[in-house]
C-alpha cells in the first residue's frame, strides 16, 4: 500500500498505469500552507501487478535457476 497527496495528480497516474488502485483518502490530512489536502491511498495484488520490467528480469531469473 502507498499514500500519495491528492495534488500529486502525476504520481497518481503513474501509479495507476502499473495496476495501482485507489483504496481509500484521508480527507484534508494534510495542511500546507492555508491549504488543505487529501491523502490518497492506493494498493495493488501481485497478480494484478503488469511491468514488462518486472516480468523481463524474472525471466531472466528463470533462466538462469533452469
Amino acid at each position: 500500500m502507498l499514500g500519495t497527496f491528492s495534488f500529486n495528480e502525476r504520481a497518481i497516474n503513474c501509479y495507476e498505469k502499473v495496476g495501482f488502485k485507489i483504496i481509500g483518502s484521508r480527507r484534508q490530512a494534510r495542511i500546507l500552507g492555508n491549504e488543505k489536502y487529501d491523502v490518497i491511498f492506493m494498493d495493488i495484488l501481485a497478480d494484478e501487478f503488469e511491468s514488462t520490467v518486472v516480468q523481463k528480469i524474472v525471466q531472466q531469473i528463470k533462466r538462469v535457476i533452469v
